[in-house]
């Protein structure tokens, strides 16, 4: 029998979520014979900020673009590659030849808010006075990208719809759409479901359709409410802050490494936010990337595109501002709001429209092709659309290495296929054109990439020469830092203690070295390797020392043992593999005595398989007269190469030929000691 996450919290919940909400209707299933509590009901009965993750911890996901996408993406290609380019605005390049400046212009999108209502127009989803202050939000949230909204509100009377499970997007859906191709439709109801919300990417070919748009639950619709923001940031172009951690298969091709390594294009194809894990808090995640062993550091805690909670939310990155740009001309043309009085073309026949873009033909700058806003870069009358010389330097846009830049010398000095005219570091190759702090310097010969504006270098960039910032992401020109722990003191949540840290376990904004309490640090531990020696020191801060230690339950690792009372460490040699979860408590020695306990788990991991041997040719693990046919076939017959080529190369000449597969012969036969004896 399948139970569903409604079923499950209804049983949970139930007596807890009576008591203290009476004032919640309960709907009587006469079938079960139940009282069963809606996701709807309950989610209403949640502080705000404790919402997504509920949701998730009760099994759920509160964005469901992404798994929807998937979803649709195996169905329709199966054969599709792990992790494809979508389109060219995964290209650095483009991404970052749009990012906004503070000087363009506002691009202006329309949006249509879909409120339902009871048949007879009563208990609506939202008010118009909501519907406002959610604009304003919106507004307020993509003025800085230089993108602002107009919206429409219409409220729909459907019980049918009050109401909304997964099985009914086709239908509400296709009724009700408004003109998708030319604005943003946001369906806003009571969900039925394990989610709250659910955009549309622009390359999914049902994102212009009436199967496109956004599904809102009404609870979470309304002035400083940050859900619409993020989901429209997916419908805009942009993936999940964790999408190449969480999302993705470990380690894998796809997999957004915490030293960035290939950050952009992999995870969210965006170099300036950071990698991250799947993260429901204001701070940010603990313990090291398995796939680098780094740390993974501060990350974007504040980005909308990740899941810690709307008050965290500040900003998009510069990076997903050029993502959304780009995405916009790329297929969402149609919803810029760019000629409210031009639209004659559409109210009156008589009027000639070839392209359907609202602009008559004998006023349009490209009457065969779609260009609502008319952009004529270069003055000359032919709009950019259709114009193959957009700059007008006599080179074509798909030869010139600055399509909207005139630059007849189409000089490149640091040839990088990007002309002097439109590089941001013309002397030093950067196709990315990566530009964090957005200063029209790119990062790789910006001498201080400062995101905060305070006069102090971010971390991580090579060509900084400036003073490093201690609060990178929070200005702060006097660099105060108290404690010395390197955390300046306007970011330092214990700016009096040295907590270098920054553990804050209940999320008080008061770090764990500071707050009081007794608190156990040691949250994520090392793997253990299968028959190799272990050892590891549990740490605690905020009590006074000596700690005790002890094992308090759970599933132990054979082979190792807690050495109690003042040792507080973890030793021994395991002997099987697996993952092993208890509980360890911790007293110090003040009066009255403060305890903590914490519930970890530690992996027990098999030892890495030893490197292949030069003379394994097939990668088998051993050298046997099946590496010489290995060889003969790659040699004769175009087969398959040894991986890397350097274990088929014997004789070390850097070459694989018929004189290695000798070589091989002869050392598997007695005569020589070792196939790669100079090596």
């Amino acid at each position: 029998m399948q139970v569903l996450l409604k079923d499950i919290v209804a049983l949970l919940l139930l007596q807890s979520l009576v008591v203290a909400a009476p004032e919640i209707a309960l709907s009587q299933d006469t079938n079960a014979g139940q009282v069963r509590l809606s996701i709807s009901q309950l989610i209403k009965s949640l502080p705000k900020d404790q919402i997504k993750e509920w949701i998730s911890q009760n099994g759920g996901e509160w964005c469901n673009t992404q798994r929807a996408y998937d979803a649709k993406r195996a169905l329709r290609y199966p054969n599709l590659p792990a992790c494809p380019v979508e389109g060219p605005c995964d290209v650095p390049a483009m991404r970052d030849s749009l990012i906004p400046r503070t000087s363009d212009p506002i691009v202006t999108l329309r949006i249509k808010f879909n409120i339902f209502c009871n048949d007879d127009g009563s208990n609506c989803a939202a008010t118009q006075a909501r519907a406002d202050a959610q604009l304003a939000t919106l507004n307020a949230h993509f003025l800085p990208l230089r993108i602002q909204w107009t919206a429409r509100t219409s409220f729909i009377n459907s019980s049918q719809y009050r109401v909304y499970t997964d099985d009914e997007e086709y239908g509400i859906k296709t009724t009700y759409a408004d003109q998708p191709d030319s604005q943003l439709n946001v369906f806003i109801t009571s969900i039925e479901s394990s989610y709250i919300g659910m955009g549309t990417f622009p390359w999914d070919p049902q994102a212009l359709t009436s199967m496109g748009g956004i599904m809102l639950e009404a609870g979470v619709f309304g002035g400083n409410q940050g859900t619409l923001t993020h989901e429209i940031g997916h419908n805009l172009g942009l993936w999940h802050t964790f999408h190449g951690v969480s999302e993705v298969q470990l380690c894998g091709d796809c997999y957004e490494r915490a030293d960035k390594l290939n950050g952009n294009t992999t995870g969210d194809f965006c170099l300036d936010t950071d990698p991250t894990p799947l993260n429901y808090y204001c701070k940010p995640p603990v313990g090291n990337d398995p796939c680098s062993g780094l740390s993974w550091g501060p990350t974007d805690i504040q980005n909308y595109m990740g899941y810690s909670p709307d008050a965290c939310w500040t900003e998009f990155s510069p990076q997903q501002w050029g993502r959304m740009h780009c995405w916009l001309n790329e297929t969402l043309n149609g919803w810029r709001n760019c000629h409210p009085s031009a639209l004659l073309a559409v109210a009156n026949e008589k009027l000639v429209d070839t392209d359907h873009d609202g602009v008559p033909d004998d006023i349009d700058n490209c009457p065969l092709v779609f260009n609502p806003c008319q952009e004529d870069n270069n003055g000359n009358s032919v709009g950019d659309a259709c114009d193959a010389d957009i700059d007008g330097d006599g080179f074509q846009n798909a030869s010139d290495n600055c399509p909207y830049a005139y630059n007849p010398d189409q000089l490149d000095s640091d040839g990088d296929s990007l002309g002097n005219a439109c590089d941001n570091c013309p002397l030093v190759a950067n196709a990315s054109q990566s530009d964090v702090d957005a200063n029209g310097i790119g990062d790789v010969c910006d001498p201080c990439t400062d995101t905060d504006q305070d006069g102090y270098g971010d971390p991580g960039y090579a060509a900084t020469t400036c003073t490093l910032d201690n609060c990178p992401d929070i200005s702060n020109p006097n660099q105060a830092d108290a404690d010395a722990d390197r955390i300046g003191d306007v970011c330092d949540n214990c700016p009096s203690t040295f907590n270098s840290q920054q553990y804050d376990e209940n999320q008080d904004g008061i770090g764990d070295a500071c707050d009081g309490s007794l608190h156990i640090q040691s949250y994520l531990l090392p793997d253990a390797v299968n028959n190799t020696p272990y050892s590891y020191q549990f740490w605690a801060v905020g009590g006074i020392a000596p700690y005790r230690w002890q094992f308090i339950s759970g599933d132990f690792p054979y082979g190792l043992t807690v050495n109690p009372d003042t040792v507080g460490t973890l030793t021994g040699t395991p002997n099987y593999s697996a993952t092993f979860y208890f509980t360890i408590a911790c007293a110090d020695s003040d009066t009255p005595q403060r305890t903590d306990t914490l519930a970890m788990s530690l992996r027990v991991v098999e030892p890495p398989p030893p490197p292949p041997a030069c003379g394994d040719a097939d990668g088998s693990g051993n050298i046997n007269i099946s590496d010489v046919v290995y060889l003969v076939n790659h040699i004769f017959a175009g087969g398959l190469g040894p991986n890397p080529l350097a274990l088929g190369d014997t004789d070390c000449d850097g070459t694989i030929d018929v004189a290695d597969a000798v070589r091989l012969m002869v050392h598997i036969f007695g005569s020589v000691a070792s196939p790669c004896t100079c090596k």
